[in-house]
């Protein structure tokens, strides 16, 4: 071939190329060649791991073979992490535990990646009539997706037994004091209550003639033992363990019931003292139960934190039925009592003070020498849809006075303001009783009792009385000398007396005074227990 045709069959073959044509070989009978099929298309590629999936896997197992159903059911858990990111996860149980509980490693932090942490959950069966208890635990990374959810899950089972036992004891009632059962101590027909157990039952007896009882063929478990609150015997009541094998047998000391039967009477030496004196309360006790009380002992404080000294009632005495005694406890009279106005001490008395007590009772006697020239505050109907009472809607148009708790006397009278507010003038320091005219009563826990007025006061202490319905007090009419009393208000009510020195009154003071009574009911629900009304 010449290098002319050789160029010619270049060009062709460029332009044949160009416009897609094939160069197959022509067929025998001149035919153009066919067209090439279609190119085939490429497999697509494996999806990149998507980050907002996770891969999670668990597993669980009972770490024994068969429970009691009273017993605690103890599972161990482990989940997987097989993603590629940290997650924080959750494990939820069926309900088929009473409060499960979990030491788990994932509470409160995440699993990193190829992690495999173990936990342990455990609490008590909640059906205790099964045979077999079935557990369906899955695990969880908030919303976030799993790639295999068939493995998020783990089915647990385990055989249940039922174990049976009993409780025994001897109640005595301790007529002498000694400690120790003796002849004709034995209380019978005292009717005897134990509930408890899984199921959860209550039974009861009452012990025979020797002061024997007895509780037989009981569902293993948990127990509390409790005695006849109707009994002048007071008996404490017993925490107890049945499982069949270390059953209680206990024996049960009797003092005289004290709630009821002891009457208290208390009372300071005088009326009144100065800074540094020694004041001396009595206690008064009368026993009007027909069984002895030994041991008794007594619980005083002192308003203002003094330290007592609490005789006899310190260390114990014996009171026996239908008598009466008397002991004596003293404090010194501080600083702060001049500041209050008065001494207060209160005494609760308990054989023992834990279970077997009495009310509380209080005693007051003055300090004077103080003064205040200005005591406001407002008055407010008590709020008890919280946790803690609080000021609700105030109660203006009602007239209020104050009595002298050592005296008697009613010392100061007034009408509260449109915002519930109220002022008195130049009052002594001291322990006063807040009252209320009409279907009002002071709240004595939370309601501001006693009213104590300190030495000093000029309007900035703001005293918060919260009040329940309740039957009041009649009107004691006008007490004092004349312009002790604030004028009429225009329209009906008592005006709002400014308050001397600031010219602010007594009803901007209010918002402030209520917003302070808040933080206050959180701090007197904590020291009631603890300490004595001043």
């Amino acid at each position: 071939m010449s290098w002319s045709h050789r160029g010619a069959g270049a060009l062709l073959l460029t332009a044949v190329l160009a416009t897609g044509t094939s160069v197959g070989p022509a067929s025998a009978a001149g035919t153009p060649p066919e067209p090439a099929p279609p190119p085939t298309a490429a497999a697509p590629p494996p999806p990149a791991p998507d980050a907002e999936t996770t891969d999670l896997r668990i597993s669980a197992a009972f770490d024994r073979p068969t429970y009691a159903v009273h017993e605690t059911v103890t599972a161990r858990v482990r989940v997987t992490n097989g993603g590629a990111t940290a997650v924080r996860i959750s494990v939820q149980v069926t309900d088929g535990l009473v409060l499960p509980s979990w030491d788990a490693p994932w509470v409160g932090a995440p699993v990193e990646p190829g992690q495999a942490p173990e936990g342990t959950l455990t609490g008590q069966v909640r059906n205790a009539d099964q045979d077999v208890l079935t557990l369906v635990l899955t695990v969880a990374a908030g919303d976030t997706p799993d790639v295999d959810p068939t493995d998020n899950s783990a089915t647990i089972s385990v055989p249940l037994t039922r174990v049976r036992g009993s409780s025994t004891g001897t109640a005595y009632g301790d007529l002498d004091g000694d400690g120790t059962p003796d002849p004709g101590e034995a209380l019978a027909g005292l009717r005897v209550t134990i509930d408890g157990g899984v199921p959860d039952g209550e039974y009861s007896t009452v012990t025979d003639a020797e002061g024997r009882f007895g509780f037989r063929d009981l569902p293993a478990g948990s127990y509390r033992l409790a005695f006849d609150p109707a009994s002048p015997w007071w008996l404490p009541g017993q925490s107890q363990y049945v499982d069949g094998v270390d059953d209680p047998d206990v024996l049960v000391r009797g003092v005289g019931r004290v709630s009821g039967a002891v009457s208290v009477a208390l009372s300071f030496d005088r009326q009144d003292y100065r800074e540094g004196d020694l004041a001396r309360v009595t206690a008064t006790l009368t026993n009007g139960g027909p069984v002895p009380i030994h041991g008794l002992v007594g619980e005083f404080y002192a308003g203002t934190g003094a330290p007592v000294d609490h005789g006899e009632l310190g260390t114990g005495l014996s009171l026996p039925a239908g008598t009466t005694r008397s002991t004596t406890a003293s404090l010194r009279v501080d600083r702060t009592a001049w500041e209050w106005g008065h001494v207060s001490v209160s005494l609760r008395v308990g054989a023992p003070l834990s279970g077997n007590a009495s009310p509380t009772h209080y005693a007051y006697a003055a300090v004077p020498g103080g003064r205040a020239p200005l005591v406001v505050g407002a008055l407010t109907e008590e709020d008890e849809s919280g946790s803690r009472p609080r000021p609700g809607a105030p109660l203006p148009g009602l007239v209020v006075f104050l009595r002298d708790l050592v005296t008697g006397v009613v010392v100061a009278r007034t009408t509260t303001g449109g915002n519930g507010g109220f002022a008195f003038h130049d009052l002594p320091a001291g322990a006063y009783g807040f009252f209320v005219v009409g279907p009002w009563q002071v709240d004595r826990w939370y309601g501001g009792w006693p009213f104590t007025v300190r030495a000093g006061e000029d309007g900035g202490l703001w005293h918060a009385v919260m009040v329940v319905p309740g039957q009041g007090e009649p009107d004691p009419g006008p007490v004092g000398p004349p312009g002790t009393e604030p004028p009429p208000a225009p329209g009906g009510g008592a005006a709002t007396p400014p308050l001397a020195a600031t010219g602010v009154g007594v009803s901007w003071l209010a918002l402030g005074g209520l917003l302070s009574l808040l933080l206050g009911i959180a701090l007197v629900h904590r020291s009631r227990s603890a300490r004595p009304r001043r």
